[in-house]
């Protein structure tokens, strides 16, 4: 199965699960996705965002995944745009996010 038939089918049940207040389950559905070698799409981006913003705002580790995410989309623009108007200090979590990229 294709990239795009793949994460067209992941898409969904990661929305279910974040749309039900279930945003650690969205992300570890996320997490299972990018372990089966799919690269995540627009909509996986926005998301996963949403569902990191549920589970309790943008904590250094959420905003790690969210680093991490944008370089396994090969968005290094964004991922640096993020870098320059974080709001919070760079930790180990995000460190190791961009040294895997």
């Amino acid at each position: 199965m294709g990239n795009k038939q793949g994460v067209v089918l992941w898409n969904p049940m990661i929305y279910a699960l974040e749309q039900h207040d279930h945003g650690e389950e969205a992300i570890q559905m996320f997490d299972d996705m990018v372990g089966n070698g799919l690269r995540p799409d627009k909509i996986t981006l926005v998301v996963i965002l949403n569902a990191c913003r549920s589970c309790g705002g943008w904590a250094q580790e959420h905003f790690a995944r969210l680093i991490d995410l944008l370089g396994q989309a090969r968005h290094f623009d964004k991922l640096m745009g993020q870098l320059e108007n974080m709001h919070c200090k760079i930790n180990e979590q995000i460190w190791n996010a961009l040294q895997d990229q």
